[in-house]
């Protein structure tokens, strides 16, 4: 404590008392000694009670700056007593405040994870550009912290600059697509959105990025499927175009020409009607693979029923379907529909692959439960095996035999075996035969008692 202060506070503390006794010790009244004595007893206890007037001032002092600066301590030890009720309220006060930074530091705690929690770069903005926090995803997205840095300094896109100004200019959202950091980096989507706006004052900005990396595959297998689709339709279309044009001109009375031609015309039109069936399916089997099947399928009437249904076709190449199934069921939980669908299309890409007089096979295992279509014909060449069930492909075998179809039956096996968490495998040597495997998760289950 500063002796200067302290001397101050005893005069102006003994300042009354003294004029008081110098004016009774003038007129008389008290002798100069006596009145002396009782201003030196007066200084002394004028001492004591500046002391701790000061003391506990200055304890106050530094009680409010550890306050300010957040630090938290005993409360102060005042003594004087015009002091002890502002002490009082000063602990209400730092009890108060002790509340308020704790939900202010919980609060910055949930937005700071909030923000590393999100997979997209988030920046916030202060009014002049600069970064004043950034998530985990943006220092990645930059390679290094943004915060502190001016977003001029990040990247020198044009666009996304002028979006920032744009945004605090208007008031409103600003989104654009524009390469991060720099021309050659990845396409994004970035979107400013302006906040806590004061009179007058430009605001604050938050800029989020949304990667869009995945728009350019998604691009070319859209535009991949279109044509091949395109290239489909075209070559029926183009045969039933020519036909009709025979039938209206050289064949209008030519009956020969009629019956031939609008057998042909018949394949034509089943052919298209068979392809966009196919398509549906397909597109009806990819909007629901993110839907796990909830029913229960016993494999081994699936099996019979559908070599049953397809005997004719087979027939038709002089073929034999040979039926293996255990005598107790195989239960998978499964979209009754989709597997036959499934088998359906394994089964018809066998007997369409296959030599003519030759021997089909299907078979149901368990544990785990599995279906196996089998076929002798000239097989998949080892190149093709991880290709057959891509849309719209076609073996060079198939192709070079003429084999009629558009290449979407296994795409759609593919896609009910991947709903169903099924596992494929295609096992093929040239000249001796295919053999496709669809094996299911888990052993087989009991059905459900009905």
């Amino acid at each position: 404590m500063p002796m200067a202060e302290l001397f101050r506070a005893v005069l102006r503390t003994a300042a009354p008392a003294t004029a008081v006794l110098l004016a009774v010790s003038a007129a008389g009244q008290l002798d100069w000694q006596v009145a002396a004595g009782i201003w030196a007893a007066m200084l002394l206890l004028g001492a004591g009670a500046a002391f701790v007037q000061v003391r506990d001032t200055a304890r106050l002092v530094r009680w409010i700056r550890a306050m300010r600066d957040g630090e938290s301590g005993a409360h102060a030890d005042v003594q004087a007593c015009g002091l002890r009720e502002l002490s009082r309220h000063l602990a209400q006060l730092e009890s108060e405040v002790g509340r308020v930074r704790a939900g202010t530091a919980e609060r910055d705690r949930f937005i700071h994870a909030l923000l590393e929690t999100l997979p997209m770069p988030v920046l916030a903005l202060a009014p002049d550009g600069r970064v004043t926090h950034a998530n985990a995803a943006a220092t990645k997205l930059f390679e290094k912290s943004p915060s502190g840095h001016a977003l001029a300094e990040l990247t020198r896109v044009p666009a996304c600059l002028q979006a920032f100004d744009a945004a605090g200019d208007s008031g409103a959202a600003q989104t654009i697509q524009c390469r991060l950091p720099a021309e050659d980096g990845t396409l994004h989507q970035v979107s400013v959105h302006p906040f806590d706006r004061d009179a007058g004052a430009p605001p604050r900005r938050v800029m989020i990025c949304q990667g869009l990396a995945d728009s350019t595959p998604r691009e070319t297998a859209r535009t991949t499927f279109l044509a091949n689709a395109s290239h489909e339709f075209r070559t029926p279309l183009t045969a039933i175009l020519g036909m009709v044009e025979t039938l209206q001109g050289p064949g209008r009375d030519d009956p020969e020409v009629q019956e031939l031609y609008l057998d042909r015309l018949g394949k034509q039109a089943s052919r298209m009607v068979t392809l966009v069936d196919d398509m549906i399916h397909l597109s009806a089997v990819e909007m629901s693979e993110a839907l796990p099947p909830e029913g229960r399928v016993d494999l081994v009437p699936l099996a019979r029923e559908v070599s049953e249904d397809l005997a004719w076709q087979a027939a038709a190449r002089s073929m034999h379907v040979n039926v293996e199934v255990p005598g107790d069921p195989v239960t998978v939980t499964g979209d009754a529909e989709q597997l036959r669908q499934l088998l359906t299309n394994l089964l018809s890409n066998a007997i369409k692959h296959g030599n003519e007089d030759g021997r089909i096979g299907v078979e149901v295992g368990a544990n785990p439960p599995r279906i196996t279509v089998t076929d002798d014909g000239e097989g998949i060449s080892p190149g093709e095996t991880d290709r057959v069930f891509e849309r719209f492909y076609r073996s060079a075998q198939a192709r070079n035999r003429r084999i009629p179809g558009h290449g979407l039956g296994l795409a759609i096996v593919k896609h009910v075996a991947r709903r169903h968490g099924a596992a494929l495998d295609v096992r093929s040597e040239p000249g001796v035969g295919c053999a496709i495997s669809v094996t299911f998760e888990g052993p087989a289950t009991a059905p459900q008692p009905t």
